[in-house]
């Protein structure tokens, strides 16, 4: 799976890419959401 991860504000070099993000394992009482396409406002 791949993943785009920021962990705190800043411009763009706080975003991290990774490839290979190993699915999450879910329980009984989560849901597990596959998004399709998604974008950030910079404001």
């Amino acid at each position: 799976m791949k993943a785009a991860i920021i962990n705190q504000y800043g411009n763009r070099n706080e975003l991290l890419v990774v490839d290979d993000y190993v699915n999450p394992t879910i329980t009984n009482d989560q849901v597990l959401i596959k998004t399709y396409a998604t974008s950030v406002n910079p404001i």
